[in-house]
């Protein structure tokens, strides 16, 4: 079990904070934490697949205004 998964699973028991004095940085946690649900979350939306095509399709030279007119 990593040290995340243990503060996940012992957070009912004890504050975050102290156990993040104990184990890892509390930012480090709370960026796992954030890591994890958007891996659970929902796919990728449908505008930001096809903004990262066109800008491959233009061998990643488009910048942010062309873009937004492709």
């Amino acid at each position: 079990m990593s040290r995340y998964r243990f503060i996940a699973a012992e957070r009912g028991y004890y504050p975050v904070r102290r156990l993040c004095q104990v184990t890892v940085p509390g930012s480090s946690y709370y960026a796992w934490q954030a890591g994890q649900q958007r891996a659970v979350g929902a796919a990728t939306p449908a505008w930001e697949t096809t903004l990262v095509k066109t800008f491959r399709h233009h061998k990643r030279r488009y910048g942010t205004r062309r873009l937004q007119v492709a």
